[in-house]
């Protein structure tokens, strides 16, 4: 908007309307709010942003969702991130898949008792349906999943 403001204000000054008949850019104050607003309307255009979900509504799908609770330090976790890459190739987007930090999110793993990493839960309607400690192959998680669909 405030560059729609400058714009404006400049039309004036340098183009402006010679014969003041213009009601918008015969004068400074009209020409400045004129281009204020039409560069609003022009960025609101542009700008959208995309509404992050909440943990609560990522679980509460009516698709399963894995959630690996992880650490950055965790060796074990580290092998499963290649494992859960995999399923979510196989399965595509039936499921949701996400990875939850339990360092950087600690009220989120206190929340489900999460006690070592990797932790693999998989909900469904905002339910646990399954939960397991360790690291988990491939091949029983989509089993998991689809089972859950």
């Amino acid at each position: 908007m405030a560059f729609g403001l400058l714009a404006g204000y400049l039309y004036w000054y340098f183009i402006g309307c010679q014969s003041g008949s213009c009601t918008i850019t015969s004068n400074p104050k009209n020409s400045t709010l004129y281009g204020g607003l039409m560069g609003g309307l022009i960025f609101s255009l542009f700008k959208r942003e995309k509404k992050m979900m909440t943990f609560e509504e990522i679980i509460n799908q009516d698709k399963p969702v894995l959630v690996d609770f992880f650490a950055t330090w965790c060796g074990p976790c580290k092998m499963q991130a290649p494992v859960l890459e995999e399923v979510k190739q196989r399965i595509g987007d039936q499921v949701s898949i996400i990875k939850i930090d339990v360092d950087q999110n600690q009220a989120v793993a206190a929340q489900y008792q999460v006690r070592s990493v990797p932790t693999l839960i998989i909900f469904k309607n905002g339910k646990i349906v399954w939960r397991q400690a360790g690291v988990f192959p491939a091949n029983e998680l989509e089993r998991l999943l689809k089972e859950n669909l």
